[in-house]
């Protein structure tokens, strides 16, 4: 391929981005125009999402790096975080920040008490933000003494009942009657040095 083909190519790809997209740049830029990187193709990032997260890194230019950027692409895309859900998610990432909220989102889909967030929460109670508060409690809870949570297997390492961390106002409508989390047996959760 020729220089001039290239250079036509690439300009087509960022031709096609949301202008948000554009004016921030940096890894946001980069993310979005090699998305088949990011993304599982069977849940693609519309262009809804591509301008609210161009909206979410232009306020916090702190996200603008490919970590941060990877991580929410993910909840918005394979977790399916919905336009209804940003504020709670924008309010989160302020809160605990990008990598805590992800590692508990992951958390909850894996022992399934989230689903993908196809449905809205009226419809299903596990796709709450009230759930990920909750563990995100537990996060800050272990850390305060002395525990490191460096992934959703961590959380695994203990029991604990996930409605002694949900908000008093939420207990009405949100509580997990399945039991306590985790197992004795899983991980040892790591002692900060």
């Amino acid at each position: 391929m020729s220089e001039n083909e290239t250079n036509n190519s690439e300009s087509t790809e960022t031709a096609n981005l949301p202008d948000i997209v554009r004016r921030v740049g940096g890894d946001l830029e980069k993310v979005i125009s090699n998305l088949p990187a990011y993304v599982d193709e069977r849940f693609p990032l519309d262009r809804f999402k591509q301008i609210a997260l161009g909206r979410l890194v232009e306020a916090k230019p702190e996200l603008n790096n490919e970590n941060d950027i990877a991580k929410i692409v993910d909840l918005l895309t394979f977790h399916g975080i919905d336009r209804d859900q940003m504020n709670d998610l924008n309010v989160l990432l302020d809160t605990y920040g990008t990598d805590d909220v992800w590692t508990a989102i992951n958390y909850l889909y894996e022992i399934g008490l989230r689903d993908r967030g196809i449905a809205s929460e009226d419809e299903s109670n596990t796709n709450a933000f009230v759930f990920v508060r909750a563990v995100l409690s537990r996060i800050r809870e272990l850390r305060e003494s002395g525990k490191r949570v460096v992934n959703e297997e961590v959380l695994d390492a203990t029991v604990w009942d996930i409605n002694e961390y949900i908000d008093e106002a939420d207990l009405d409508n949100y509580q997990y009657t399945g039991g306590t989390l985790g197992g004795e047996d899983v991980l040892e959760v790591e002692e900060d040095e």
